[in-house]
C-alpha cells in the first residue's frame, strides 16, 4: 500500500526518479515495521545500542560512496548513446561496489575469509 501510493504521488513530481524512490521509502517502511514486530513478539532481541558500533563504521563508508558516485557524476556526463549510457552506468556500479566492498573489508565490518569462502578462493 505504502508503496503504490508513493508511487502514484512521486511519479507525478518525479517521473521515473519517483518510482525509485517510493520502492525505497516502502523498503524501509516494511524494514522498520519488520523490526517493530519482531521486537514487540521477544524474536529479535538485539538491543539498537548493539548497532551503534555498526553505524559508526558503516556511515563513513556510506558518505564516502555518496560523494565519489556524486563526483562521477558531475565528472563523466550521462549522455550520448545507449552504449554509453551503458558503460557509464556500469562505471558507477562497479565503483560504488568497490568503494563498499573495500570499505567494509577495511573496518572489519565484513570478514576477509567469508569473501574468500563466498568466491572459493583458497588463502
Amino acid at each position: 500500500i505504502v508503496n503504490i501510493i508513493t508511487n502514484i504521488t512521486l511519479m507525478q513530481f518525479y517521473g521515473h526518479v519517483g518510482i525509485a524512490a517510493a520502492t525505497a521509502v516502502s523498503g524501509f517502511t516494511n524494514a522498520g515495521l519488520q523490526l517493530y514486530w519482531l521486537r514487540k513478539y521477544g524474536v529479535f532481541k538485539v538491543s539498537l545500542s548493539q548497532w551503534t558500533p555498526v553505524l559508526k563504521k558503516a556511515l563513513p563508508i556510506s558518505l564516502i560512496m555518496a560523494a565519489v558516485l556524486i563526483g562521477y557524476k558531475y565528472a563523466i556526463p550521462y549522455q550520448g548513446s545507449f552504449i554509453l549510457r551503458f558503460i557509464w552506468l556500469t562505471g558507477a556500479i562497479t565503483l560504488g561496489t568497490a568503494i563498499f566492498v573495500v570499505g567494509t573489508v577495511t573496518s572489519g565490518l565484513v570478514d576477509r575469509k567469508l569473501i574468500y569462502k563466498s568466491l572459493d578462493i583458497k588463502r
